[in-house]
């Protein structure tokens, strides 16, 4: 009798894992696109960091850049902090627009100073297509609503994008 239960839990366990992998093959990954509409652009290498203030030189930005040209209509970036706000210049050579993206948190002064640089480089360049104003404040609960929305008018009043 136990040499029948076990040829029986043997034939269940193989029927069970055949019904599993039958079910569970890989699908094939589609084909990667030659050209994709925007990225999201967060040109950082593995020894830098965005909340200690090591940024990427201009040099790694525009290589990042060379790797997206003729790929990519547009970037996304998150920041102007810095050399991050050279991002649309850098990208201009290669035809790729910018959504301009600006950096807002608790600090008032960093914030001030933050929107001040992005209705510049937005205002000096045609490639900045549209501007992104505090991405996920509401989210993160770090400024109140209504500071965001004053930020937003401020910005809104000050660019053409």
């Amino acid at each position: 009798m136990r040499r029948s239960a076990f040829v029986i839990a043997v034939a269940m366990a193989a029927l069970t894992v055949s019904v599993w992998a039958l079910f569970n093959r890989p699908d094939r990954e589609p084909p990667w696109p030659d050209h994709i509409q925007g990225f999201s652009f967060s040109p950082f290498r593995a020894d830098e960091d965005v909340i200690a203030h090591i940024l990427p030189s201009d040099a790694e930005i525009d290589a990042d850049l060379k790797l997206l040209a003729g790929k990519s209509d547009l970037v996304r970036s998150y920041s102007v902090e810095g050399t991050l706000g050279d991002i649309p210049r850098l990208a201009a050579p290669y035809g790729i627009k910018v959504m301009l993206g600006g950096w807002v948190d608790n600090d008032r002064e960093k914030t001030a100073a933050e929107l001040a640089r992005l209705i510049d480089i937005a205002r000096h360049n045609p490639d900045v297509k549209s501007v992104v104003v505090g991405n996920e404040v509401a989210l993160r609960g770090d400024v109140p609503l209504q500071d965001l929305i004053g930020y937003l008018k401020q910005v809104k009043a000050a660019v053409k994008q």
